[in-house]
């Protein structure tokens, strides 16, 4: 009973990707719409249809007995489209007898062998090798042993058009609205945008099938419903794809290849690679990120309700430097707790340390070039874009910031900063301080750099002003780079 019912789940995972095979000429995954592909190509051709169904499974079978596909990719289907094609395009010639059945196995074969090739190129592009062995496999066959173009519809009906045509493209349209109902309504009307061009140009829809029926509502609905699946960026990259598989159907029939060669797939195939290539583009640069528009958005809604706009920003020029984060800057022969405001304000001998640290990181600041954060920063203050700049940086003259108010939580290795008063004083001459220990002049507290070491509790002046700014900001933005170091 246990080996009968691992049989029968054997089976309908078999029949499952079997039929999925089919669905996937169409950019379909589920049994249900393989089955309405193959009833649609079969009004048009009905040998066409038993041809995609035959070749399905002869990739299936390979698929599963090969091992050459994932488990997961095999059942769903992948193993069996580019075969169903071959079998598609070849049903009418060994019904008539043209071709002998050892040479559609052959060429089944090959569009197995070719599409796992094919599949390892392109991955290395990063594009899909789609229906690329199928139509290899064809051009080759009909190079070998018939005219140009000879494969394309060979048995179809006299009648194909009317009435068969439509019901057959009805029922892919109804498979395809199955997968993804809105990309299918957006494919079927650039389908039905470029009959309307072939029309105008004076073309029988007959003449043109492989534009408006083949190349142009494929390459929208392979990009919209599944590479980019439902969208907008889908919609966009689905609208270019059908435009560049146009453009490839009219070169390809204008072009010598159109006299050698149909273009079956191809410019549909040629238009999805385009798209792919160009979405890469746009994603590349700025302006066509989503983000950045959203952040936009946001900002002039903060401008427009006169809220206060508040940017956190990791690092505005290229400090702090390699092992401020660390703490590798200090005293190594003083653990980084030595280093507290307590520990400052009690011992001379930890302040003169602490001299000599910040010191050393003013030194190593300075050396430093300008970040590419900074210009950007800077051009958003300008621009009254930023009320109020909170930064990490410690050293930060070189930063230009009309228009903003800033300060560091991490303090400023520009500026002296009383222990007990928190009076800021400037930088004091090394000379100085390096013989005296420096008081401040309005309270005769300890001076110690103006800096907080990372990992120790803030200051309280600092945690009182982001209080404040809680308060009064109505938007908050995070902006940074790579940094050498997490912070």
């Amino acid at each position: 009973m246990a080996a009968a019912s691992s049989l029968a789940a054997e089976a309908r995972r078999f029949t499952q990707a079997w039929l999925r095979g089919c669905a996937q000429i169409a950019f379909c995954d589920s049994p249900p719409t393989g089955l309405l592909v193959v009833a649609g190509i079969a009004l048009v051709a009905p040998l066409a249809g038993i041809g995609a169904l035959i070749g399905a499974l002869f990739g299936t079978v390979a698929g599963r007995v090969t091992r050459v596909y994932a488990r997961d990719e095999w059942a769903w289907g992948l193993a069996g489209f580019n075969p169903a094609i071959v079998g598609l395009m070849c049903g009418g010639l060994v019904a008539s007898r043209e071709i002998g059945v050892p040479l559609v196995l052959g060429a089944l074969g090959a569009s197995v062998a070719l599409d796992v090739a094919f599949r390892r190129l392109l991955g290395r592009l990063r594009l899909p090798a789609l229906s690329l062995a199928a139509v290899t496999t064809l051009y080759l066959g009909s190079l070998l042993v018939a005219p140009a173009g000879a494969w394309l519809w060979v048995d179809a009906p006299g009648n194909a058009f009317l009435p068969y045509g439509l019901l057959g493209a009805a029922l892919l349209s109804t498979a395809a609205a199955i997968k993804a109902p809105f990309p299918a309504a957006w494919a079927l009307l650039l389908g039905a945008v470029a009959l309307l061009a072939g029309m105008l140009a004076g073309y029988e829809p007959a003449e043109i099938v492989g534009l408006w029926g083949v190349a142009v509502p494929l390459a929208s609905f392979g990009m919209h419903a599944v590479f980019l699946r439902n969208s907008l960026a889908g919609l966009a990259a689905g609208t270019l794809a059908a435009m560049f598989a146009a453009a490839a159907w009219w070169g390809w029939q204008a072009s010598l290849l159109g006299d050698w060669l149909p273009p079956l797939v191809m410019p549909f195939i040629v238009g999805v690679w385009l798209s792919f290539l160009s979405m890469r583009v746009v994603a590349a640069c700025s302006a066509g990120q989503r983000a950045r528009w959203l952040v936009l958005h946001r900002l002039i809604a903060a401008r427009r309700e006169g809220r206060g706009v508040v940017a956190l920003v990791q690092r505005v020029s290229d400090a702090p430097p390699l092992g401020f984060v660390s703490g590798i800057w200090l005293d190594p022969n003083l653990p980084r707790s030595a280093f507290t405001r307590a520990q400052l304000a009690s011992s001379p001998g930890i302040r003169r340390a602490y001299w000599e640290a910040a010191e050393r990181l003013r030194a190593e600041s300075e050396r430093l070039p300008r970040g590419p954060l900074q210009g950007r920063v800077e051009r958003l203050c300008a621009r009254r874009w930023i009320d109020a700049l909170i930064v990490q940086d410690v050293m930060w003259r070189r930063v230009e910031l009309p228009g903003a108010k800033a300060f560091s939580l991490h303090g400023n290795l520009e500026r002296a900063r009383c222990l007990d008063c928190g009076e800021e004083s400037p930088w004091p001459p090394r000379a100085l301080w390096r013989r005296v220990d420096l008081r401040c002049a309005t309270c005769q507290g300890p001076l110690a750099p103006g800096v907080t070491p990372y990992g120790t509790e803030p200051d309280a002046i600092i945690v009182q002003r982001l209080a404040d700014l809680a308060a009064s900001c109505g938007l908050a933005l995070v902006l940074g780079d790579d940094a050498p170091e997490p912070a």
